[in-house]
Parts: structure tokens; sequence; C-alpha cells
């Protein structure tokens, strides 16, 4: 592992190549013929990235994954080249804290074991873990610091113990693929999306497979036709969310044939039903982030050439479930969105290149685009709407010691909480049996609390003496 410092001293510079939302907190920070995959937001000031050099075929035998992290939200990036991955395409990664992090790898053969690799002394040094069943090669989540799992087609693992050690999730709890039906993989940042103790995932058949257990059993779900990709998947909590076809896939060519505008689809009853959205004014999209505690505000944006028209190349919100008038762009119309995630309303990364002539680089006579980061400074919802005064939400007691209680004037209604420290680490979120929140174990502090019962959502601070 070889490790260096990156300090951005021109971000004040290119401001105004973006809106004032959207902040340029790293720009090349690895070079721009390497491609950014995932991001993992720890909390404001913790974020972790994973990145690999552009292939244009799967022999990587030279290749050493790199992941980015900053640990004073973006001002300074320390760039970490994983060489106990050496040979190996890095894929998925979560962080934990600080010093924990944790991605999956791939080396795309047959005889590839697809182990993960783990740090816990802040990118130092990765140690190498192998899930069985080769399930360690695609996504990797976890649920709390202990519970995870990973995935790679039918491949699934769980784990108790962060990510130490795992075991196989078999037949018939596993995902069952059918001939030739595979994920569609452009990166792995936003090609599924979790929620609660939920996540759900896209093939190329139309089908999305889920899990309601932390990945102890899944079950497959049509949502577009027989030949559809499902690229892209996003949940605000686990009831709201959408996905979106890019094209058809054929297996003969093994070739991704575009829409000129996707499919989109949005769900309010997590994923049992699917309805599809009839215009798509921004046209191909690649990728679609939630925003948690704000339900139906989706941003979505594309790293692939658009269609002459009215689609252009940016990164939008739509705050109505995909509505068609209900988009907006919040970045200049000069940014290929590659992938994003939200902790909530305030606090959201996003990563891609620019798709400014300006920007082209030329490296060993290969044409690439500047690469960037960018900050999310503005609120996808503003606090007003966030409270709904008629709902009349009350928690209580506060300052809380010990148990907070959750008071809803419809007490059958079904409650999902978010509990968040003050810089926006997500400590909880799930739906809730009892009108209870355990508080007890909690350092003394500030907490923001997100309560949402149907499609209203409350936002309350909490204090823990």
């Amino acid at each position: 592992m070889k490790k260096f410092a990156f300090t951005l001293s021109l971000v004040f510079l290119l401001n105004s190549a973006f809106s004032q939302q959207w902040v340029p907190v790293s720009i090349n920070t690895v070079p721009p013929n390497f491609n950014m995959l995932d991001i993992s937001v720890v909390s404001e000031n913790v974020v972790w990235v994973v990145a690999d050099s552009i292939q244009n075929t799967y022999t990587g035998a030279n290749n050493i994954p790199m992941v980015l992290r900053t640990v004073d939200g973006g001002n300074n990036w320390d760039v970490i080249r994983v060489e106990e991955a050496l040979g190996r395409f890095a894929w998925s990664i979560q962080g934990f804290d600080e010093n924990t992090a944790i991605f999956t790898s791939n080396q795309f053969m047959a005889s590839d074991t697809r182990p993960v690799f783990k740090t816990t002394d802040g990118g130092q040094s990765w140690t190498q873990i192998t899930p069985p069943a080769n399930s360690g090669g695609l996504l990797i989540h976890f649920f709390d610091a202990m519970n995870g799992v990973v995935n790679n087609r039918q491949g699934t693992s769980t784990t108790t113990d962060g990510g130490n050690t795992w075991t196989q999730v078999t037949s018939p709890a596993a995902p069952v693929f059918a001939t030739n039906e595979f994920n569609i993989l452009y990166n792995t940042c936003n090609f599924s999306a979790q929620a609660g103790d939920r996540v759900w995932i896209g093939t190329s058949k139309g089908r999305i497979y889920r899990t309601l257990d932390r990945g102890y059993h899944w079950t497959m779900k049509q949502v577009g036709s027989a030949n559809d990709c499902i690229m892209t998947i996003a949940f605000t909590d686990t009831l709201h969310g959408v996905a979106s076809s890019i094209g058809t896939y054929s297996s003969s060519t093994d070739l991704l044939n575009f829409y000129a505008e996707s499919k989109l689809f949005y769900t309010r009853d997590g994923g049992d039903t699917w309805t599809p959205v009839a215009d798509v004014p921004i046209g191909r999209v690649t990728t679609l982030e939630a925003v948690p505690g704000a339900p139906g505000h989706f941003f979505g944006g594309s790293f692939i050439e658009q269609f002459s028209g009215n689609a252009s190349t940016s990164i939008s919100l739509n705050s109505n479930h995909l509505a068609p008038d209900a988009w907006e762009s919040t970045s200049a119309d000069s940014f290929r969105l590659q992938g994003a995630e939200f902790l909530s309303p305030t606090l959201g990364y996003a990563f891609g290149w620019s798709a400014r002539t300006s920007e082209e680089v030329i490296i060993n006579g290969n044409t690439y685009a500047n690469n960037y980061i960018l900050k999310w400074t503005g609120n996808v919802v503003p606090a007003p709407d966030l409270k709904d005064p008629v709902q009349e939400v009350r928690v209580f007691p506060n300052p809380v010691s010990d148990w907070l209680t959750i008071q809803l004037p419809d007490p059958a209604s079904a409650v999902f909480v978010r509990l968040s420290d003050w810089s926006g680490k997500v400590i909880f979120e799930d739906e809730i049996a009892e009108p209870r929140l355990s508080m007890k174990n909690l350092p003394a502090g500030a907490y923001w609390l997100q309560v949402q019962s149907g499609e209203k959502v409350t936002l309350h601070k909490v204090i823990r003496q």
C-alpha cells in the first residue's frame, strides 16, 4: 500500500462551473484515466471512495485499485494504492468510520474467488478475506457495524462480525437467476438500493431481486419487460423507491443497446408493485440517488452521451416520485454523473466527469475528462417543509436518558425512523413495531430524528443527557 495526501486548492476558482448547491471538493485527485466506482459517506467529515484504472478489456494483471479517504469533509484527501489487491478490480466500498472500510473485488474469471479487502487503520494496510461461493465480487452493504451482506449475482453471503467471517446463503433462500441473466455494471454506486433491513438489485431481464431481512432470504420481482436492463435503483425509505432501465442487453453479442430515453419506474410499497413513468425529460438516466428523510425526492443524471433534444448532461432533482414536471437542474449542463450518496437532505456527495471539451485530457493517446467529487451545500427539502403541524408528531421526553417515545395521531400507522448524530452519521434506520426508540447506549449530545408515517415526514432535534 502506498499513500499520499491531496489538498484541493483550486475549488474556489472552479465553483462557477457548477451551481452553488454543488461544490467541487476533489478535481483529479485520482488521474483522469481512473474511474471512481463507489462512494461511502459515513458522516459529514468522513467519506471513502474506491477507484480503478479504466480498462478496455477485463485484463488487469498490473492494476492496483485506489481508495480515497477524507476525514475533514473533503478539504483534504488521502489517496491510497491498495497493493494488497494487485491484479484485481475494486467495485463496492463500505466505510464504518475514519479508520475502517471494506471493499469488494473481481477479476472476471471463472477461477476467481472474489475476495474482499478490509482496513482498520485508515488504509495503511488491508486484509484479504474470501467469502464463500465467489460472493464477494460485487455488492457490499452493512446494516450496522457488525451485520452485512455481499452479493455476486447468485452468490450471497452474510456476516455478523464486521466482515471478518462470512456464511453462504444457500438455495432456496439465495437469488435465482435465469439463463443469460446478469447484473449490468458500469459502476456499483447506485446500481442497488438499501433502506432499513432491505436491499434491492436489478438485472438484465427487467427484474429486481430483494431481501427484507438483511440478505438471509431473496425473492425476484418483474419490473420492466423481459429484456429491460435495470441499471439503477434508489429508495428514500423502505417503501418509496425508483428504478431506471437504460436499454436492452444481448447475450449473444455481449452488447448493451441504449434507449434514447430511459424507462423509469416508481413504487410506494417497497417494490411489491411498480408504476412506469410516462415521460422522461432528462433522457438517459444511468444514476438515481434517493434523499433519505425526503420521500419522493431523487437525484438523477447520466454518464453517457445524451440524445439531441431537451435532455441535458447535468445533475437533476425530482421532487415528486419522478413525475415528468418535477425535474429541476441542480448543476451546470456539463457534468456526467457517475454516482452519489446522500445521508440527509443537507448531506450528500456526488462524483463523475466533466462534459466540457475544455477539460479533456489525453493520456497515452486516449481521451479522458477531468474527474470530480462534489459536495452538496444546499437543503433538498427546506426545513419548514419537513415539519407537518397537522401531523402533530411528538417525541418525549426531550432531553432523554433511556427510551424516547414517538407519539402519532394515528397509532396504527407504520413508522419509519432515522436517527442521526449532529454530523449526519446514521445511527439507526428502520421501521419500528413499537413507537419507542432506545437512546440509553448513545453518548450525550444532540441528535436528529426523522419520523415518517405514510407520506408525511417530521424532523426533531433530540438531546441525549
